[in-house]
């Protein structure tokens, strides 16, 4: 099973190093997000480890004197072998702009891939302009399904489309 498609909730942190933190308590996995966009997953990581690790005041100094010395990380390969460097311009059935695209991807926008919404890690997920979020698949499925579409919105989606586009290239709806 390829284990950077596994649900665990990353959690954002302020660090030079590590970009967000996750855990799973079933199998104790510590699943560590560089700011490289290199994701680790540490084994038999006891919950009290896990909790003092994200709830540290420098998460990279409890790293490095805590977690790297006395567990092996394993490297998560990424799902893509080489980054796509575009995001698919869609448009949702409530008639708001998206974009399909990479985590890698989102790091060109200052991202790392994590969902707004749920705070799982997306490989693959979608730029949502007129909320200034990236969404994981689920998330965004339900939000399109619900959201309500507001004509108000649309400066605030044209200048978020805009700067994204000035940022990343964009396939139209075709894939072209």
């Amino acid at each position: 099973m390829d284990k950077t498609t596994n649900q665990i909730e990353m959690k954002p942190v302020t660090s030079s190093n590590i970009a967000a933190i996750g855990y799973q308590k079933e199998g104790q996995i510590l699943r560590v997000l560089f700011t490289t966009g290199v994701t680790y997953e540490y084994e038999g990581v006891p919950v009290e480890t896990a909790k003092e690790f994200m709830e540290a005041d420098s998460v990279g100094k409890y790293f490095h004197k805590n977690i790297r010395k006395y567990w092996a990380g394993k490297k998560l390969e990424p799902v893509q072998e080489k980054p796509v460097r575009a995001m698919k311009k869609i448009k949702t059935k409530i008639g708001y702009i998206a974009y399909e695209t990479t985590s890698q991807v989102t790091e060109l926008l200052g991202g790392r891939g994590i969902c707004d919404e749920c705070n799982c890690f997306a490989p693959v997920g979608y730029l949502v302009p007129v909320l200034n979020h990236y969404q994981c698949p689920k998330c965004f499925k339900e939000w399109s399904s619900r959201g309500n579409y507001y004509p108000e919105d649309i400066p605030i989606e044209q200048r978020n489309a805009a700067y994204y586009e000035s940022v990343i290239p964009v396939t139209d709806e075709g894939g072209k």
